[in-house]
């Protein structure tokens, strides 16, 4: 086998390389080591696992020096059952996506650009449209990468338990060919093994709704090999930044136009029409919030500008009904209400404080000195808070006053504080 040649994917790749390199023909092999020939071309192929006892002859019809035997007991991994060469989890795209032409055009640039393993973070406020715009990228490059898609849902800020890294490293080995028995029992173990497959692939790796780095560092590619990780969170993961070298996009709200592209675009699908005045002025009123808008749209299924003309006249109302409005019942993760909830969960309780504060008296932004007096703390102090609650989109920088609270979060902060309902 040339030095030159590519790692080999498993054990039944190494031994048809050795035996093609030696001039020996499947059929001959399979009469020096007395199998037969079918299950040969089976190991060969990767639908058959290989034991010690055939890696052992075929070394020896081979004359290779032990070199099959000591491939099977270091590399368990690479030699499955089955070795798909493509698979693909990634769940159904959003039907009516549009927009986001710059932020796609960025990960188009950075996948053509990669030189090894990369990782980037999509972060943002909730509603943003993080999973919308990952997936629908995804199905977009899927044919670029020759092994296919790895998808994991890691469940943060959605009231279930969050995934452990353990699990999903597991669930992907599964789905790399690792035969359950060959799976190590520990996650570092799991790491390195899953690590150690995506350096011979190409493969893209979506981690969505990601809770911690501490979730996400055992599930990113090493620096070798083609993959590339995407990953999803409302935090900034800014750790991986750092260490990992991670790259960042922070997703904000859609523009104005593209906004009312959506609605109009998203309402054509459903044979309805709504006129240019009125979808804008509902993304005005959803602050062109993604998850705000699908909502709208799924309210404007029937009459069109009779619906749209209500709909207005509820949102500008501005008080608890916007969010009422901006929900389907039964299902919080088509709620804004619910999406901003799970954030403010997570919070501490001097952060959940703050925030209330700063919402409540500064709505319009503040700095830190403000802010250090708002809560009655120093500067040093106030400035870690405001930090904090920006590295997970509740407040975000703002270009006249230091930071500033997005209306929607003011509204859903002063519906907690009016409601307490609410909390439970």
């Amino acid at each position: 086998m040339n030095a030159s040649d590519d790692p080999p994917a498993h054990f039944g790749e190494l031994l048809r390389r050795l035996r093609s390199a030696k001039g020996m023909s499947q059929g001959e092999l399979a009469r020096r080591v007395n199998y037969s020939k079918s299950h040969l071309s089976r190991v060969e192929s990767g639908d058959k696992r290989p034991t010690s006892a055939l890696a052992r002859l075929c070394d020896n019809a081979l004359d290779v020096d032990g070199e099959l035997l000591d491939y099977l007991q270091h590399h368990a991994h690479l030699s499955p059952a089955v070795v798909p060469s493509r698979f693909a989890q990634l769940p159904a795209a959003t039907v009516s996506f549009t927009g986001r032409q710059d932020v796609l055009a960025t990960l188009d640039d950075l996948l053509d650009r990669r030189a090894r393993s990369e990782s980037v973070i999509i972060s943002g406020p909730p509603g943003v449209g993080k999973t919308a715009l990952a997936v629908h990228w995804a199905y977009r490059v899927a044919r670029r990468f020759a092994h296919g898609v790895l998808y994991s849902d890691l469940g943060g800020f959605d009231g279930e338990d969050d995934a452990s890294p353990s699990a999903v490293l597991k669930g992907f080995l599964l789905a790399l060919g690792v035969a359950p028995e060959a799976i190590p029992a520990g996650m570092s173990e799991r790491a390195a093994a899953y690590r150690d497959l995506l350096a011979n692939r190409q493969v893209l790796v979506v981690l969505d709704n990601a809770a911690s780095v501490k979730q996400v560092r055992p599930l990113l590619a090493g620096s070798v090999g083609g993959s590339l990780v995407v990953m999803t969170s409302r935090l900034s993961l800014t750790g991986l930044t750092i260490r990992e070298g991670a790259r960042t996009i922070v997703l904000k709200e859609m523009g104005l136009d593209e906004a009312v592209q959506y609605v109009q675009s998203a309402v054509l699908d459903r044979r309805v029409v709504v006129s240019p005045v009125l979808a804008t002025r509902l993304a005005q009123l959803c602050e062109c919030l993604p998850l705000a808008l699908a909502i709208v749209v799924h309210r404007l299924s029937r009459a069109g500008d009779a619906d749209a003309a209500h709909l207005v006249s509820l949102l500008e109302r501005r008080s608890t009904t916007l969010l009422d409005v901006l929900s389907i019942s039964g299902d919080d993760s088509l709620s804004v209400r619910g999406s901003l909830w799970w954030s403010y969960r997570a919070l501490s309780d001097p952060l959940s404080q703050a925030l209330r504060l700063i919402s409540t008296y500064a709505p319009n932004g503040i700095d830190v000195d403000e802010a250090a007096s708002l809560l009655n703390v120093t500067s040093e102090v106030a400035l870690t808070v405001l930090e904090s609650l920006a590295a997970v989109n509740l407040i975000r920088p703002s270009d006249k006053r230091g930071y500033s609270c997005s209306p929607m979060v003011a509204t859903f902060v002063a519906d907690l504080v009016s409601r307490p309902d609410l909390a439970s």
